[in-house]
């Protein structure tokens, strides 16, 4: 006996539960940032982060003579700044043509149907995984866009009330002493971090900036000689180390839209604590309200007279580095 559609998706398997599982099931695309654990997860239950700064700054103490007053300690100065999570919805619709005459060789229609909610599910979810990767290169970048590629939605330099570290590589000239440059920015990037451990330094560079880079005189003959030659036989653009710094070509874009600047690299440091985070708001549901955020959610609804269903899925990500003065840009002037 035919199954209705519209029994269909009154079951359990297609209610917002198991629907919203059924998207985070769906098999993961890796991309370059999302795969590297730079982001700590952090769900919260409101739709405002707050990022609280704390200046406990490590002193010298001086010295006093016996029985003098002791030098006293100052209470750390604390600073919260709120920010309101970005809401990204998508919706997708399944009408009764993508399901009429679908069917496995020996299934049901419910099975045919279940097929054809999951491809979709699973293509939604692709496009929140690249939305994700262009928040985080945002966040890399210290100012976060929108899917247009010119929309503010952060500015972290501006909202932390700090100045962006440049550094201008000077990749024209043959004589530049690229060591200097790379320590620069090594040396900037941990006098902010203080005491902080981190593991090394990474730099995401655009085609243009990695090409200058790599075929620099004074970079092929470090590379050459620490490396024995290795850097004139391979494809370097998965990354190299020079000067404990690791430099990779960074290549995604979506349309017109690249993630980092050709003529740029971003510097910033992998492994500290708390750094770079990823906050999960709840989804705008009324069942969901309040509750600890989740990556994904998913759900459906009939369309008036069964003519189909409208899929909808969503993420209330809000990426941020916290100490967006360590974020450093290199660029070149020639």
């Amino acid at each position: 006996m035919p199954i209705d559609l519209v029994d269909v998706f009154s079951g359990d398997a297609f209610k917002m539960t198991s629907m919203s599982a059924a998207i985070t099931r769906a098999k993961h695309q890796p991309r370059i940032i999302g795969s590297m654990g730079l982001f700590d997860s952090r769900p919260i239950s409101t739709t405002v982060a707050v990022i609280e700064e704390e200046s406990g700054l490590i002193a010298l103490l001086p010295t006093r003579k016996r029985g003098a007053q002791a030098s006293t300690g100052k209470a750390p100065s604390r600073t919260a700044r709120a920010f309101n999570v970005p809401h990204i919805p998508h919706e997708d619709t399944i009408l009764a043509s993508d399901v009429q005459d679908v069917r496995k060789m020996s299934g049901t229609q419910l099975e045919a149907i279940a097929d054809v909610v999951n491809k979709r599910l699973k293509i939604m979810r692709s496009n929140h995984e690249t939305t994700w990767e262009h928040m985080h290169a945002g966040a890399l970048r210290g100012v976060i866009l929108d899917a247009d590629g010119s929309t503010v939605l952060f500015n972290l330099f501006t909202d932390f009330g700090v100045s962006e570290q440049s550094t201008d590589f000077l990749l024209g000239t043959a004589g530049t002493n690229i060591h200097t440059k790379v320590m620069t920015v090594v040396r900037s990037i941990e006098d902010e971090l203080g005491g902080a451990v981190y593991d090394h330094i990474h730099a995401f560079c655009g085609k243009t900036w990695f090409d200058s880079f790599i075929t620099h005189a004074k970079v092929e003959a470090a590379y050459a000689r620490f490396q024995d030659g290795i850097a004139l036989r391979s494809d370097l653009r998965r990354g190299f180390v020079f000067n404990d710094v690791v430099f990779q070509e960074y290549r995604g874009k979506v349309g017109s839209t690249a993630f980092f600047a050709d003529g740029e690299a971003r510097f910033f440091p992998v492994g500290v604590e708390s750094l770079f985070v990823d906050t999960w708001a709840p989804a705008n549901f009324i069942e969901t309200a309040n509750q600890l955020g989740q990556p994904l959610y998913a759900r459906q609804e009939i369309q008036k007279h069964g003519l189909g269903i409208d899929i909808h899925t969503q993420s209330n990500l809000f990426a941020v580095c916290t100490m967006p003065k360590v974020l450093h840009k290199g660029h070149t002037s020639n």
